[in-house]
Protein backbone atom coordinates (compact mmCIF):
# COMPACT_ATOMS: atom_id res chain seq x y z
CA UNK A 1 0.00 0.00 0.00
CA UNK A 2 2.95 2.22 0.58
CA UNK A 3 4.57 1.67 -2.20
CA UNK A 4 1.44 2.37 -4.48
CA UNK A 5 1.09 5.69 -2.50
CA UNK A 6 4.46 6.54 -3.71
CA UNK A 7 4.50 5.32 -7.75
CA UNK A 8 0.56 6.71 -8.12
CA UNK A 9 2.06 10.62 -7.84
CA UNK A 10 5.08 9.78 -10.38
CA UNK A 11 3.02 8.26 -12.83
CA UNK A 12 0.27 11.31 -12.90
CA UNK A 13 2.73 13.38 -13.18
CA UNK A 14 4.14 11.91 -16.41
CA UNK A 15 0.44 11.93 -17.73
CA UNK A 16 0.53 15.19 -17.46
CA UNK A 17 3.95 16.10 -19.03
CA UNK A 18 3.21 13.29 -21.99
CA UNK A 19 -0.13 15.59 -22.62
CA UNK A 20 1.94 18.84 -22.41
CA UNK A 21 4.44 17.87 -25.20
CA UNK A 22 1.85 16.96 -27.26
CA UNK A 23 -0.66 19.57 -27.34
CA UNK A 24 2.31 22.19 -28.78
CA UNK A 25 3.17 22.92 -32.57
CA UNK A 26 3.99 25.50 -34.79
CA UNK A 27 2.02 28.47 -35.56
CA UNK A 28 3.95 30.19 -37.55
CA UNK A 29 7.17 30.83 -38.85
CA UNK A 30 9.21 34.01 -40.61
CA UNK A 31 12.81 35.21 -41.14
CA UNK A 32 14.11 38.69 -41.42
CA UNK A 33 10.95 40.20 -41.16
CA UNK A 34 8.91 38.82 -43.37
CA UNK A 35 11.51 39.78 -46.01
CA UNK A 36 12.71 37.00 -48.10
CA UNK A 37 14.96 38.53 -50.36
CA UNK A 38 18.95 37.88 -48.65
CA UNK A 39 22.42 38.55 -50.04
CA UNK A 40 24.55 35.35 -49.73
CA UNK A 41 26.47 35.32 -46.46
CA UNK A 42 24.62 37.80 -45.04
CA UNK A 43 23.35 36.22 -41.48
CA UNK A 44 19.84 36.57 -40.78
CA UNK A 45 17.59 35.23 -38.27
CA UNK A 46 14.17 33.59 -38.11
CA UNK A 47 11.65 33.51 -35.54
CA UNK A 48 9.10 30.40 -34.72
CA UNK A 49 5.66 31.13 -32.67
CA UNK A 50 5.17 28.20 -30.67
CA UNK A 51 1.03 27.17 -30.15
CA UNK A 52 -0.33 25.63 -26.87
CA UNK A 53 -3.21 23.79 -28.42
CA UNK A 54 -4.67 22.80 -24.84
CA UNK A 55 -7.21 25.03 -23.25
CA UNK A 56 -7.38 23.89 -19.90
CA UNK A 57 -3.42 23.03 -19.36
CA UNK A 58 -0.41 24.53 -19.91
CA UNK A 59 2.61 23.09 -21.06
CA UNK A 60 6.63 22.34 -21.45
CA UNK A 61 8.72 23.53 -24.02
CA UNK A 62 12.40 22.06 -23.09
CA UNK A 63 13.66 22.77 -26.72
CA UNK A 64 13.41 24.01 -29.99
CA UNK A 65 15.74 23.16 -33.33
CA UNK A 66 15.61 24.25 -37.49
CA UNK A 67 17.01 21.99 -39.64
CA UNK A 68 18.66 22.45 -43.10
CA UNK A 69 19.40 19.66 -45.14
CA UNK A 70 19.20 21.02 -48.65
CA UNK A 71 22.96 22.11 -48.34
CA UNK A 72 22.59 26.04 -49.11
CA UNK A 73 23.06 27.28 -45.05
CA UNK A 74 25.90 27.46 -43.37
CA UNK A 75 25.12 24.62 -40.81
CA UNK A 76 22.57 22.32 -40.63
CA UNK A 77 20.85 22.79 -37.32
CA UNK A 78 19.96 25.92 -35.52
CA UNK A 79 18.88 25.67 -32.13
CA UNK A 80 16.34 28.27 -30.54
CA UNK A 81 15.88 30.73 -27.83
CA UNK A 82 13.16 31.64 -25.89
CA UNK A 83 12.21 33.00 -22.62
CA UNK A 84 10.70 30.14 -20.21
CA UNK A 85 9.73 27.00 -20.19
CA UNK A 86 6.25 26.94 -19.53
CA UNK A 87 3.88 27.42 -22.29
CA UNK A 88 0.37 28.61 -20.69
CA UNK A 89 -2.96 27.18 -22.10
CA UNK A 90 -3.52 28.51 -25.23
CA UNK A 91 -0.95 30.45 -25.54
CA UNK A 92 2.38 31.00 -27.45
CA UNK A 93 5.60 31.45 -27.33
CA UNK A 94 8.16 32.41 -29.65
CA UNK A 95 11.87 31.08 -30.21
CA UNK A 96 14.50 32.97 -32.95
CA UNK A 97 16.93 31.41 -34.45
CA UNK A 98 19.75 33.55 -34.83
CA UNK A 99 23.35 34.15 -37.24
CA UNK A 100 21.60 31.51 -40.11
CA UNK A 101 23.81 32.00 -43.19
CA UNK A 102 23.17 31.25 -46.80
CA UNK A 103 26.11 29.87 -48.09
CA UNK A 104 24.74 28.43 -51.74
CA UNK A 105 22.42 31.03 -53.56
CA UNK A 106 19.45 30.10 -55.46
CA UNK A 107 15.45 31.09 -55.11
CA UNK A 108 12.79 29.62 -53.10
CA UNK A 109 15.01 28.18 -50.42
CA UNK A 110 13.46 26.19 -47.59
CA UNK A 111 13.87 25.03 -44.33
CA UNK A 112 13.48 21.32 -43.89
CA UNK A 113 11.85 20.48 -40.40
CA UNK A 114 11.08 21.91 -36.77
CA UNK A 115 11.80 19.70 -34.10
CA UNK A 116 9.55 20.79 -30.96
CA UNK A 117 10.62 18.84 -27.76
CA UNK A 118 12.04 17.13 -29.73
CA UNK A 119 9.29 16.27 -32.14
CA UNK A 120 8.97 17.10 -35.93
CA UNK A 121 5.99 17.02 -38.35
CA UNK A 122 6.47 21.03 -39.20
CA UNK A 123 7.89 20.85 -42.50
CA UNK A 124 4.48 21.82 -44.36
CA UNK A 125 4.34 24.79 -42.49
CA UNK A 126 7.91 25.92 -42.63
CA UNK A 127 7.54 25.14 -46.76
CA UNK A 128 5.54 28.51 -46.75
CA UNK A 129 8.46 31.09 -46.13
CA UNK A 130 10.52 30.71 -49.01
CA UNK A 131 14.02 32.54 -49.06
CA UNK A 132 15.69 34.42 -51.47
CA UNK A 133 19.23 34.03 -51.20
CA UNK A 134 20.57 36.21 -53.95
CA UNK A 135 24.26 37.02 -55.18
CA UNK A 136 26.08 38.08 -58.72
CA UNK A 137 27.66 35.37 -58.98
CA UNK A 138 30.17 36.43 -62.13
CA UNK A 139 30.62 38.78 -64.71
CA UNK A 140 32.58 37.60 -67.68
CA UNK A 141 34.16 40.20 -70.34
CA UNK A 142 35.18 38.58 -74.00
CA UNK A 143 37.21 41.60 -75.99
CA UNK A 144 39.74 40.80 -78.30
CA UNK A 145 43.74 41.03 -77.16
CA UNK A 146 44.80 44.39 -79.68
CA UNK A 147 43.12 46.31 -82.23
CA UNK A 148 44.36 49.02 -84.56
CA UNK A 149 43.51 52.91 -84.59
CA UNK A 150 39.92 53.50 -84.86
CA UNK A 151 39.08 49.79 -85.21
CA UNK A 152 35.91 48.42 -84.52
CA UNK A 153 35.32 45.16 -82.67
CA UNK A 154 32.73 43.73 -80.00
CA UNK A 155 32.66 43.49 -76.31
CA UNK A 156 30.53 40.69 -74.80
CA UNK A 157 29.70 40.01 -71.33
CA UNK A 158 27.98 37.19 -70.19
CA UNK A 159 26.20 37.52 -66.74
CA UNK A 160 25.65 34.62 -63.74
CA UNK A 161 23.03 34.80 -60.72
CA UNK A 162 22.12 32.85 -58.15
CA UNK A 163 18.77 33.74 -56.69
CA UNK A 164 16.64 35.71 -58.17
CA UNK A 165 17.05 39.94 -59.40
CA UNK A 166 15.88 42.19 -61.59
CA UNK A 167 19.66 42.67 -63.35
CA UNK A 168 21.27 45.50 -65.59
CA UNK A 169 24.70 45.54 -67.07
CA UNK A 170 26.73 48.41 -68.23
CA UNK A 171 29.99 49.14 -69.50
CA UNK A 172 32.64 52.14 -68.96
CA UNK A 173 35.28 52.82 -71.36
CA UNK A 174 38.35 54.40 -71.54
CA UNK A 175 41.03 54.96 -74.65
CA UNK A 176 37.99 54.03 -76.64
CA UNK A 177 34.47 54.48 -77.39
CA UNK A 178 31.25 53.00 -78.34
CA UNK A 179 30.18 52.92 -82.02
CA UNK A 180 27.24 55.30 -83.23
CA UNK A 181 23.70 54.19 -81.97
CA UNK A 182 25.44 52.04 -78.69
CA UNK A 183 23.95 52.46 -75.43
CA UNK A 184 26.23 51.95 -72.65
CA UNK A 185 23.34 49.90 -70.76
CA UNK A 186 21.47 46.95 -70.68
CA UNK A 187 18.60 45.55 -68.76
CA UNK A 188 17.76 42.04 -68.54
CA UNK A 189 14.76 42.00 -66.20
CA UNK A 190 14.24 39.22 -63.34
CA UNK A 191 17.09 36.43 -64.07
CA UNK A 192 16.71 33.35 -61.79
CA UNK A 193 19.41 30.68 -61.03
CA UNK A 194 21.03 31.56 -64.95
CA UNK A 195 23.20 33.88 -67.05
CA UNK A 196 22.60 35.89 -70.12
CA UNK A 197 24.40 38.01 -72.26
CA UNK A 198 24.83 41.30 -73.97
CA UNK A 199 27.57 42.62 -76.03
CA UNK A 200 28.29 46.06 -77.69
CA UNK A 201 30.52 47.68 -80.46
CA UNK A 202 33.15 49.49 -79.59
CA UNK A 203 35.58 51.27 -81.37
CA UNK A 204 39.33 51.37 -80.35
CA UNK A 205 41.19 55.30 -80.27
CA UNK A 206 43.95 56.78 -82.17
CA UNK A 207 46.92 55.91 -79.09
CA UNK A 208 47.03 53.52 -76.02
CA UNK A 209 45.02 50.76 -74.91
CA UNK A 210 41.22 50.66 -74.25
CA UNK A 211 40.09 50.01 -71.07
CA UNK A 212 36.74 48.20 -70.13
CA UNK A 213 34.76 47.68 -67.43
CA UNK A 214 31.60 45.97 -67.21
CA UNK A 215 29.20 45.99 -64.21
CA UNK A 216 26.31 44.39 -63.60
CA UNK A 217 24.03 45.52 -60.98
CA UNK A 218 21.00 43.27 -59.13
CA UNK A 219 18.10 44.21 -56.98
CA UNK A 220 15.73 42.79 -55.05
CA UNK A 221 13.96 44.99 -52.20
CA UNK A 222 15.58 46.03 -49.98
CA UNK A 223 18.84 44.54 -51.05
CA UNK A 224 21.01 45.83 -54.06
CA UNK A 225 23.97 43.73 -55.79
CA UNK A 226 26.31 44.67 -57.88
CA UNK A 227 29.75 43.06 -59.28
CA UNK A 228 32.29 44.45 -61.94
CA UNK A 229 34.65 42.74 -64.37
CA UNK A 230 37.55 44.78 -66.86
CA UNK A 231 39.03 43.86 -69.64
CA UNK A 232 42.44 44.95 -71.79
CA UNK A 233 42.61 45.72 -75.08
CA UNK A 234 46.09 46.54 -76.13
CA UNK A 235 46.06 49.31 -78.83
CA UNK A 236 48.34 51.24 -81.29
CA UNK A 237 51.60 52.70 -79.87
CA UNK A 238 51.27 57.03 -79.81
CA UNK A 239 52.21 57.60 -83.11
CA UNK A 240 55.28 60.28 -83.13
CA UNK A 241 56.49 62.13 -86.98
CA UNK A 242 59.64 62.13 -87.82
CA UNK A 243 61.51 64.63 -89.69
CA UNK A 244 63.68 64.28 -92.92
CA UNK A 245 67.32 62.81 -92.23
CA UNK A 246 68.63 65.61 -94.88
CA UNK A 247 68.14 69.09 -94.47
CA UNK A 248 68.70 71.71 -96.75
CA UNK A 249 68.20 75.82 -96.87
CA UNK A 250 65.65 76.18 -99.94
CA UNK A 251 63.93 79.76 -100.49
CA UNK A 252 60.57 79.31 -102.11
CA UNK A 253 59.32 82.19 -104.26
CA UNK A 254 57.16 84.36 -101.84
CA UNK A 255 60.21 84.59 -99.63
CA UNK A 256 59.79 81.35 -97.55
CA UNK A 257 62.13 79.19 -96.36
CA UNK A 258 62.71 75.95 -94.84
CA UNK A 259 61.84 76.57 -90.98
CA UNK A 260 59.43 79.52 -91.41
CA UNK A 261 55.53 79.31 -90.63
CA UNK A 262 52.80 79.50 -92.44
CA UNK A 263 49.02 79.69 -90.87
CA UNK A 264 46.00 82.09 -91.72
CA UNK A 265 48.61 85.44 -92.00
CA UNK A 266 51.59 83.70 -92.89
CA UNK A 267 55.09 85.56 -91.91
CA UNK A 268 57.51 84.22 -93.73
CA UNK A 269 61.40 83.99 -92.50
CA UNK A 270 63.83 83.55 -95.21
CA UNK A 271 67.00 81.37 -95.46
CA UNK A 272 65.65 79.02 -92.87
CA UNK A 273 67.67 75.97 -92.23
CA UNK A 274 65.85 72.91 -91.42
CA UNK A 275 66.78 70.55 -88.30
CA UNK A 276 67.04 67.30 -88.86
CA UNK A 277 65.42 64.90 -86.24
CA UNK A 278 66.41 61.62 -85.92
CA UNK A 279 63.67 58.90 -87.03
CA UNK A 280 61.67 57.99 -83.64
CA UNK A 281 59.49 54.72 -83.20
CA UNK A 282 55.84 54.30 -83.50
CA UNK A 283 55.38 57.01 -86.78
CA UNK A 284 52.73 56.33 -88.75
CA UNK A 285 53.91 56.38 -92.22
CA UNK A 286 52.37 57.08 -95.54
CA UNK A 287 54.30 56.77 -98.96
CA UNK A 288 52.64 59.10 -101.75
CA UNK A 289 54.70 57.85 -104.32
CA UNK A 290 58.68 56.88 -105.21
CA UNK A 291 59.70 60.28 -104.13
CA UNK A 292 57.28 61.23 -101.64
CA UNK A 293 55.71 60.34 -98.04
CA UNK A 294 54.09 61.50 -95.35
CA UNK A 295 54.65 60.81 -91.96
CA UNK A 296 51.87 61.53 -88.64
CA UNK A 297 51.66 61.45 -84.94
CA UNK A 298 48.19 62.09 -83.55
CA UNK A 299 47.24 62.90 -80.11
CA UNK A 300 43.77 63.66 -78.31
CA UNK A 301 44.57 67.75 -78.82
CA UNK A 302 46.92 67.87 -81.55
CA UNK A 303 48.04 66.35 -85.00
CA UNK A 304 51.14 66.25 -86.43
CA UNK A 305 51.85 65.87 -90.33
CA UNK A 306 55.77 65.90 -91.67
CA UNK A 307 55.58 65.53 -95.69
CA UNK A 308 58.93 65.07 -97.37
CA UNK A 309 59.74 64.72 -101.21
CA UNK A 310 63.13 63.81 -102.37
CA UNK A 311 64.86 65.13 -105.60
CA UNK A 312 65.57 62.66 -108.23
CA UNK A 313 69.45 62.14 -109.38
CA UNK A 314 68.73 65.21 -111.43
CA UNK A 315 67.70 67.00 -108.76
CA UNK A 316 64.44 69.52 -109.20
CA UNK A 317 63.53 72.95 -109.85
CA UNK A 318 60.23 73.93 -109.77
CA UNK A 319 56.36 74.14 -107.77
CA UNK A 320 55.60 71.39 -105.06
CA UNK A 321 52.02 71.45 -104.03
CA UNK A 322 50.40 69.78 -101.71
CA UNK A 323 46.92 68.82 -100.98
CA UNK A 324 45.68 68.46 -97.28
CA UNK A 325 42.23 66.88 -96.66
CA UNK A 326 42.14 69.40 -94.29
CA UNK A 327 39.48 71.88 -93.69
CA UNK A 328 40.21 75.50 -94.98
CA UNK A 329 38.48 76.97 -92.57
CA UNK A 330 40.12 75.54 -89.85
CA UNK A 331 43.24 76.76 -91.50
CA UNK A 332 41.39 80.78 -91.79
CA UNK A 333 40.31 79.92 -87.95
CA UNK A 334 44.49 79.71 -86.93
CA UNK A 335 44.11 75.81 -86.26
CA UNK A 336 46.35 75.42 -89.57
CA UNK A 337 50.23 76.12 -89.17
CA UNK A 338 52.43 75.01 -91.85
CA UNK A 339 56.36 75.57 -91.88
CA UNK A 340 58.00 76.43 -93.66
CA UNK A 341 55.67 79.17 -94.93
CA UNK A 342 54.25 78.21 -98.10
CA UNK A 343 53.90 80.58 -101.18
CA UNK A 344 49.99 80.25 -101.54
CA UNK A 345 47.44 78.57 -99.52
CA UNK A 346 44.11 78.49 -101.21
CA UNK A 347 40.99 76.47 -100.74
CA UNK A 348 40.43 73.11 -102.53
CA UNK A 349 40.08 71.42 -98.99
CA UNK A 350 43.85 73.31 -98.47
CA UNK A 351 46.17 73.04 -100.59
CA UNK A 352 49.97 74.22 -99.71
CA UNK A 353 52.41 75.39 -102.95
CA UNK A 354 55.61 76.04 -102.40
CA UNK A 355 57.50 77.59 -106.45
CA UNK A 356 60.92 77.92 -107.14
CA UNK A 357 62.07 75.09 -105.06
CA UNK A 358 65.66 73.84 -105.95
CA UNK A 359 66.94 70.85 -104.83
CA UNK A 360 70.27 69.21 -105.57
CA UNK A 361 70.12 65.43 -106.38
CA UNK A 362 68.64 62.95 -103.54
CA UNK A 363 68.03 66.08 -101.74
CA UNK A 364 64.95 66.06 -99.61
CA UNK A 365 62.47 69.16 -99.10
CA UNK A 366 60.47 68.67 -95.56
CA UNK A 367 57.36 70.64 -94.31
CA UNK A 368 55.30 70.37 -91.39
CA UNK A 369 51.26 70.75 -90.69
CA UNK A 370 50.28 71.28 -87.02
CA UNK A 371 46.47 70.95 -86.47
CA UNK A 372 45.17 72.30 -82.79
CA UNK A 373 42.82 69.60 -82.93
CA UNK A 374 42.65 65.42 -83.02
CA UNK A 375 42.94 64.16 -87.04
CA UNK A 376 42.30 60.41 -87.57
CA UNK A 377 45.11 58.48 -88.90
CA UNK A 378 43.46 57.66 -92.41
CA UNK A 379 44.21 61.62 -93.26
CA UNK A 380 47.70 60.41 -94.25
CA UNK A 381 46.25 58.44 -97.27
CA UNK A 382 44.30 61.40 -98.69
CA UNK A 383 47.52 63.55 -98.83
CA UNK A 384 48.76 64.11 -102.87
CA UNK A 385 51.39 65.80 -104.36
CA UNK A 386 52.27 67.82 -107.65
CA UNK A 387 55.79 68.13 -108.26
CA UNK A 388 56.02 70.48 -111.57
CA UNK A 389 59.59 71.24 -113.01
CA UNK A 390 60.01 74.70 -113.56
CA UNK A 391 59.55 75.22 -117.78
CA UNK A 392 62.69 76.99 -118.31
CA UNK A 393 65.47 78.04 -116.08
CA UNK A 394 65.38 81.66 -114.97
CA UNK A 395 67.74 84.10 -114.91
CA UNK A 396 69.01 83.74 -110.72
CA UNK A 397 68.43 86.63 -108.58
CA UNK A 398 70.67 89.30 -107.80
CA UNK A 399 70.48 91.59 -104.74
CA UNK A 400 71.84 94.68 -106.74
CA UNK A 401 72.69 95.28 -110.45
CA UNK A 402 69.13 94.41 -111.98
CA UNK A 403 68.35 93.38 -115.35
CA UNK A 404 72.30 94.32 -116.58
CA UNK A 405 73.42 91.71 -113.70
CA UNK A 406 71.26 88.92 -114.85
CA UNK A 407 72.05 89.50 -118.67
CA UNK A 408 76.01 89.38 -117.48
CA UNK A 409 75.68 86.33 -115.61
CA UNK A 410 73.46 84.38 -118.38
CA UNK A 411 76.07 85.68 -120.78
CA UNK A 412 79.23 84.13 -118.47
CA UNK A 413 77.32 80.45 -118.75
CA UNK A 414 76.46 80.64 -121.91
CA UNK A 415 80.52 80.60 -123.31
CA UNK A 416 80.98 77.57 -121.32
CA UNK A 417 77.96 75.74 -122.65
CA UNK A 418 78.70 76.89 -126.30
CA UNK A 419 82.34 75.77 -125.64
CA UNK A 420 81.61 72.31 -123.96
CA UNK A 421 79.43 71.99 -127.27
CA UNK A 422 82.26 73.01 -129.73
CA UNK A 423 84.17 70.22 -127.82
CA UNK A 424 82.07 67.22 -127.87
CA UNK A 425 81.50 67.63 -132.10
CA UNK A 426 85.19 67.50 -132.26
CA UNK A 427 85.20 64.42 -130.55
CA UNK A 428 83.00 62.88 -132.53
CA UNK A 429 84.21 63.93 -135.86
CA UNK A 430 87.84 62.60 -135.10
CA UNK A 431 86.16 59.20 -134.04
CA UNK A 432 84.41 58.92 -137.75
CA UNK A 433 87.78 60.06 -139.14
CA UNK A 434 89.52 57.14 -137.04
CA UNK A 435 87.21 54.74 -138.15
CA UNK A 436 87.47 55.64 -141.98
CA UNK A 437 91.63 55.40 -141.66
CA UNK A 438 91.40 51.45 -140.56
CA UNK A 439 88.51 50.74 -143.19
CA UNK A 440 91.18 51.91 -146.04
CA UNK A 441 93.76 50.12 -144.56
CA UNK A 442 91.94 47.09 -144.68
CA UNK A 443 90.94 47.30 -147.94
CA UNK A 444 94.52 48.12 -149.32
CA UNK A 445 96.24 45.34 -146.91
CA UNK A 446 93.74 42.90 -149.00
CA UNK A 447 94.80 44.12 -152.42
CA UNK A 448 98.54 43.82 -151.43
CA UNK A 449 97.67 39.87 -150.11
CA UNK A 450 96.34 39.03 -153.48
CA UNK A 451 98.90 40.79 -155.52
Amino acid sequence: MNMLKFFLPLVFLAAIAQGAAATLSLQDFSCSGGVINIQVTSAFNCNAVILNDDAQNSATLSSVSLSSLGGWSAATSYSGTFDGNTVTASGTKTITFTGIIGVSPGADKTFTELLINGAGGNAAKLGETKLNIAAVKSVDVTAPSSATASERFDVQATINVGGRLNTTVGIGLSGCSLDAGQTTSTNFGVLQDGSSSTSWKVVEGTSGDCSITVTATGTASPITLSLASSATVTGPIAATATATPRASSLTTAGGGAIGSTSNATPTPTANATATPTPAAEGKITRELNAETKATGEFTPTQSTLTLSYTAPVSGFRGTLSYRLPISYRDYTDGLVTITPAPSEVREGSVIAEWRDVTLGAFEEFSATVTVAKQLEPSVLDGITINAAPAEATPAPKTAEGGAEAAAAATSENAAPQEEETAGLWLIRISALLFVAVLVWLYFEKRKFEKA
